[in-house]
């Protein structure tokens, strides 16, 4: 599975220790190209370290921990949602959701803040750590979440925030009356054909050999959640779970982040598993402008910088302190994946070693990766992204517009949460 160009690329990452092994695909002007280097996983599930020759080595068809690529799904359900006016994004969310009604600022939250990332709400809930919050329902866990204080009024700041996006999950369950799953699978998965992409894999039939584990957690012990909700979905998510709970020595097939995890590994924020070959899919799909799951007014939200509408005079300072711009799920030009100067490129990147880059003519950088196992005091790997971007020949000077792609205007762009 090496091809040359992108397997150096992913070479030089496994030597530096980014990671224990990775897989990519590339697609650039039609022509198909994948690469994978190294191995599945580098410890074994006590932590302990597996003998370099009984390591398995990477497969195109692993499932990773996507992380923060899962936002991608969540815009895009939320926005299918306004193409049939169950939603309107420049509405305060405060009509649906209660939490939102307590002062003017939060008032003025409306679902596009969410998604663009300048709602002012803060990037991480810190209640995970906390061992009492994981006897209480999701429902106890979501309103905590909910509720947590602005950092900044919205449209202040372009401040990355895992809270705004499990707040759309939120809102959308709010107004639907649906499960969050049950939306993405309707919404998103189906549509496009995403067979092997989805929340807690291992309860819907995938081994556990197949997909990569994520970090050594001795610490969180059993039971991601201790509600009857987060219970169960996690014992049918490991094959060799214990009878009260999950082992979650060595994360593998349940959600590496956190929150997610507490929630019951189906969340907004992150929890999504997937496949090279489905990535792709996607990425094609995103290319073509979404037809049959986006309007064109919803796609162009979703695509096109939104930071000037709704930062106004302080957008151009805040992509250059963020390193990036922001549309309503995508990233515009993000320099930690797709490099400076390519502001037709949209990204997104995951904590646990995942990234997308894209383009609208058809062209695309994928990388999976488990750079969090056995943990996540790894190398930077945005370098390895960037590389990867500039070895598929997403960044050559004027290569879209020559080819007839759409050139979008631009900026720099890299969400922190995301790595």
């Amino acid at each position: 599975m090496m091809t040359s160009g992108i397997d150096e690329v992913l070479a030089r990452g496994l030597r530096a220790g980014c990671y224990p092994g990775a897989i990519a695909q590339v697609s650039r002007a039609g022509t198909v190209r994948r690469a994978g280097v190294g191995s599945i996983a580098s410890h074994g599930r006590d932590g302990s370290p597996i003998p370099p020759a009984q390591r398995e080595p990477v497969r195109p068809d692993l499932h990773y921990d996507l992380a923060s690529i899962t936002k991608v799904f969540t815009a895009i359900t939320v926005l299918s949602l306004a193409d049939e006016g169950t939603l309107a994004m420049d509405e305060p969310i405060a009509a649906l959701l209660p939490a939102f009604r307590t002062s003017p600022e939060r008032r003025r939250i409306t679902a596009l803040h969410l998604l663009t990332h300048t709602s002012g709400l803060p990037p991480v809930w810190p209640g995970w750590q906390d061992a009492g919050m994981r006897s209480r329902s999701r429902e106890a866990i979501l309103a905590d979440i909910v509720a947590m204080p602005l950092r900044w009024a919205p449209g202040e700041r372009l401040d990355y925030s895992c809270v705004g996006y499990i707040t759309a999950m939120a809102l959308a369950e709010q107004a639907t009356g649906q499960g969050w799953e049950q939306l993405v699978t309707a919404r998103v998965l189906r549509p496009l054909g995403l067979a092997h992409t989805g929340f807690n894999p291992l309860r819907h039939g995938v081994d556990v050999a197949d997909i990569a584990p994520t970090e050594f957690r001795p610490a969180l012990g059993l039971r991601p959640a201790g509600s009857t909700h987060a219970r169960d979905a996690a014992s049918a998510s490991r094959p060799d779970s214990a009878a009260d709970g999950v082992d979650l020595t060595m994360v593998r097939g349940t959600v590496h982040d956190e929150t997610a995890q507490v929630i019951g590994g189906v969340s907004g924020n992150a929890g999504m598993f997937s496949t090279l070959a489905d990535l792709a899919r996607l990425a094609s799909a995103l290319s073509s402008g979404l037809p049959g799951v986006l309007g064109r007014e919803s796609f162009a939200m979703l695509w096109d910088d939104q930071l000037p509408r709704l930062l106004g005079g302080h957008a151009d300072a805040e992509a250059a302190r963020n390193g990036y711009r922001h549309g309503a799920g995508l990233c515009v030009a993000q320099t930690r994946a797709a490099g400076p100067d390519a502001p037709w490129l949209r990204s997104h990147t995951g904590f646990t070693g995942t990234s997308v880059v894209l383009n609208r003519a058809g062209d695309y950088a994928i990388l999976l990766s488990n750079r969090v196992h056995p943990t996540r005091q790894a190398p930077d790997l945005a370098p390895v992204r960037v590389a990867l971007t500039r070895a598929a020949g997403l960044v050559e000077p004027g290569g879209l517009a020559e080819r007839g792609g759409l050139a979008e205007p631009g900026e720099l762009a890299e969400p922190g949460g995301q790595a």
